[in-house]
């Protein structure tokens, strides 16, 4: 089984600390830190903030509990499970942001090429995944001869903390009503995690299978690209303390410079947007928002 701390944007942790790795790549666990488990307790100071990493939204499939399927690198002193590995899938959110073009994380679609895309309605067709940006963790995937109907419109100003924050997407899938799932809250800071500048923190709640989800504004624009949450449990251990409603968005500036990068001519939204209903938000997302699935 995996240890405490699993990794979602590998690339980045290993930028930003050495406390995440040794040199050989391997995680840290709980013989560095003191964790559950180790008779050396961990201070909440620059060692345990570090620790207090975000768990990739995205589920195990053929899991009851719906953790991630990303392989991540097992803590060394992780307990051994008997239990067969499941690599079946991953699944994820991802939203229209061209006629021929979605947008995802990149974690979603990390072990694979050619991803199923499927809408609330139930119907499936393919995609292919032609760009990448691994360190602030988005893709782009190219949906071929199939036309999307709707695209989405980004914020054209930067998100305010305060704002409203609208969180849709495919949350453990095959678990929860296969319809879209949609909740809301307001963007509790312009930064994220250790004040990562290129994340916005939400207090909408989201769930495994929610990355790579549309981040929507009170008007429906795209304030951003749902991409983790803060993992309780970790944070519980070092602190004795359950956090609340702690998630994190890339930023929509991020993200429309990944699409510039890349050629896609997107969509932006006036600057004075009119607020409408959350319902009025949600029936038009699901018009531009998909469940992808990545088989390994």
């Amino acid at each position: 089984m995996l240890g405490a701390f699993e990794y979602c944007d590998d690339g980045r942790m290993w930028e930003r600390s050495d406390y995440f790795y040794d040199g050989d790549g391997v995680a840290l666990g709980e013989a560095q830190f003191g964790v559950p488990g180790s008779a050396v307790p961990t201070p909440l100071g620059s060692i345990g903030a570090m620790l207090i990493d975000w768990v990739c939204t995205r589920p195990r499939a053929s899991r009851p509990t719906a953790a991630d399927t990303r392989q991540s690198p097992e803590p060394s002193t992780a307990i051994a499970s008997s239990e067969p590995e499941f690599r079946e899938r991953t699944t994820g959110s991802a939203f229209a942001v061209s006629p021929s073009d979605l947008l995802t994380n990149a974690h979603v679609v990390e072990s694979c090429e050619e991803v199923t895309i499927r809408n609330s309605d139930g119907t499936t067709f393919a995609g292919r995944i032609w760009a990448r940006d691994t360190r602030n963790d988005l893709a782009l995937i190219s949906t071929g001869t199939t036309t999307l109907s709707s695209v989405v419109r980004f914020r054209s100003t930067r998100a305010r903390t305060g704002d409203v924050a609208v969180a849709v997407g495919f949350p453990l899938s095959g678990l929860l009503a296969a319809d879209l799932n949609v909740s809301s809250g307001i963007v509790s800071a312009t930064a994220g995690l250790l004040n990562d500048t290129s994340r916005l923190q939400i207090s909408a709640e989201v769930q495994p299978g929610n990355s790579g989800g549309p981040l929507l504004d009170s008007s429906g624009a795209v304030a951003g690209v749902v991409v983790s949450k803060l993992d309780a449990i970790a944070f519980a251990q070092l602190t004795g303390d359950i956090p609340q409603n702690i998630n994190f968005a890339i930023k929509s500036e991020i993200a429309q410079l990944f699409l510039e990068s890349q050629g896609v001519d997107f969509r932006t939204a006036p600057a004075s947007g009119v607020a409408v209903a959350v319902s009025d938000i949600v029936e038009a997302a699901r018009a531009y928002t998909f469940l992808v699935e990545c088989p390994y």
